[in-house]
């Protein structure tokens, strides 16, 4: 285990300095993934022998996705294709035939020949560039995947026994109880915020698709993927994912401002149902950082990265919420009762003692 966790420490520090953040992405990747999945092969591991339980695991969600990737893909790249076209023309039709304050803030924006210029900037973040640099890096993904697999394996069967070892480097065991315990508890925060948020992505997606159904809008499935994306930034993201619905609306039907209305119940509903109980009993996440690691993780490599970001934005938080708890509010001194005493007797003076 030492000598796997040396090599690896070796890849990453090799493809940090040559500037090629391929085999940090890759590692990262399957520790995220591993991390996730690690916790329903323990649940299974207590019915089931350990081997079978995470074959079993491993069966399952390669069921699920890829269930639900071969029942929609042909749909999305369709319904893909309509919105590319459809975009840019709900974009000019609101900015041309409303009067609205809505349309108003399109044509100051210009929003038309932005949604235009953002669309064909699109697929090339999300595959990795166009032309030739876009077929390379096609050529490599099924590779890359394969190699994802094999060290998500590797890890859901060896990982807890290399995060167990890994303490054993410092010589204090004071320091060695305190490294287990902050890992421990890191871990335990991190996989349960990041399981719910994804519950909450499942349901904004559902919901995005039953809005653009509701409206009879075209590219529901897209709609309601990119708003369940989005719903990972807590706060605004169902806000901010759900524009591209506002804007079909508002183009085509003229509805835009009924479904930015409704957009913002979804997050209020979801800011005071989920994100205040997830805040409070499990761990803090505020949408600015979040925001920004999946910002910069676009920028650098499209939406994976954007991901894997948003992950380490969620492990950094965890192992800082160990290592600077919040304090338990501590209830203030009791004042002690005052009897309503007059004026009278406010201010007259004590008696005088007995004589002796």
């Amino acid at each position: 285990m030492t000598v796997f966790a040396v090599m690896l420490l070796g890849l990453g520090a090799r493809a940090a300095l040559l500037g090629s953040a391929d085999v940090v992405v890759l590692a990262s990747g399957a520790m995220v993934l591993a991390g996730l999945l690690h916790p329903l092969a323990r649940l299974l591991g207590r019915h089931l022998p350990r081997p079978l339980a995470l074959l079993t695991t491993l069966l399952v969600v390669a069921a699920v996705v890829g269930g639900v990737v071969a029942s929609v893909v042909g749909e999305v790249q369709d319904q893909t294709d309509r919105l590319k076209r459809i975009l840019p023309e709900a974009a000019l039709r609101l900015e041309t035939t409303s009067t609205s304050a809505l349309a108003r803030a399109a044509r100051e924006f210009g929003l038309a020949d932005r949604v235009r210029e953002a669309l064909d900037a699109l697929p090339g973040r999300l595959t990795g560039g166009s032309g030739a640099d876009a077929v390379t890096a096609n050529a490599g993904r099924g590779v890359a995947v394969l190699a994802g697999l094999v060290l998500t394996i590797f890890l859901l069967i060896y990982g807890a026994r290399i995060t167990d070892a890994a303490p054993r480097f410092v010589r204090r065991p004071a320091v060695q109880d305190r490294v287990r315990q902050v890992a421990a508890g890191a871990y335990d925060r991190a996989w349960r915020y990041a399981w719910v948020r994804l519950g909450v992505a499942v349901g904004s997606g559902l919901i995005g698709f039953a809005l653009a159904g509701a409206f009879d809008l075209p590219g529901g499935v897209v709609l309601g993927a990119v708003m369940g994306l989005g719903s990972l930034v807590p706060g605004v993201g169902i806000v901010v994912a759900g524009l591209p619905l506002v804007l079909v609306a508002a183009g085509l039907r003229g509805q835009g401002i009924a479904m930015l209305l409704l957009l913002v119940a979804v997050q209020v509903a979801e800011t005071v149902v989920v994100q205040r109980r997830l805040t409070r009993r499990v761990l803090r996440v505020g949408p600015a950082p979040t925001l920004l690691g999946a910002l910069v993780g676009f920028e650098a490599g499209g939406l994976g990265v954007a991901l894997l970001a948003v992950a380490v934005v969620v492990m950094v938080a965890a192992v800082l919420a160990e290592l600077a708890p919040e304090p338990e509010p501590v209830p203030g001194p009791v004042a002690p009762r005052v009897e309503h005493l007059g004026p009278a007797a406010r201010f007259s003076a004590p008696p005088p003692p007995e004589p002796g």
